[in-house]
């Protein structure tokens, strides 16, 4: 637990301390921050913070936006997302997700055209596994599968076996891989 003297800055502090995949000390600082600090106080402290939306700081900051569910918040959030369309991926999509329904969104074309990106991004991985899932779980496949990915254009064939590279844990897509390697090797 924090001193009774503890200030919003402190708490801050602390999340900057933090990696940002670390979920349960990122909501705890969000919680000490809540419980402390009262809520015009907090308002005040993180409306300027807004616009440095970088590391575990940038989540817990999203975080207390979420739980203080105020307009003038989320309106903050939105133009902070807006002026950093560099933050990671992750954030951003949590940020939006808050900012969901309120309208913020919707206001700012370029967190529409983020929205966008964020889902294709996002939908293109979890493409990606699928395809390397079957080619884990369905080996027998794997001269199909391959003959598919050559079929495309080589930017597209080279997309998609760059991002299986990204993501090969398993033996078969790895293997997968090594045949690929090979037959590009021999154009």
């Amino acid at each position: 637990m924090t001193s009774p003297n503890v200030t919003i800055e402190d708490l801050l502090n602390t999340a900057d301390t933090l990696h940002e995949t670390d979920e349960g000390a990122i909501d705890a600082v969000v919680v000490e921050c809540i419980t402390r600090i009262d809520s015009e106080t907090l308002t005040r402290a993180i409306l300027p913070q807004l616009r440095r939306l970088q590391s575990a700081r940038g989540v817990v900051l999203v975080r207390l936006v979420e739980a203080t569910a105020r307009t003038d918040l989320y309106e903050a959030l939105a133009d902070g997302l807006a002026a950093q369309l560099d933050v990671a991926p992750s954030l951003a999509l949590e940020a939006l997700d808050v900012l969901e329904g309120t309208g913020c969104i919707e206001a700012r074309p370029t967190l529409v055209e983020l929205r966008a990106d964020l889902d294709a991004l996002y939908n293109e991985e979890a493409t990606l596994q699928e395809f390397a899932d079957q080619i884990e779980n369905e080996p027998e496949d794997m001269d199909i599968a391959l003959e598919a990915v050559f079929l495309l254009d080589p930017p597209e064939r080279d997309e998609i076996l760059d991002g299986l590279a990204g993501i090969a844990e398993s033996p078969n897509v790895r293997e997968f891989l090594r045949r690929a390697d090979s037959r590009r090797s021999s154009f």
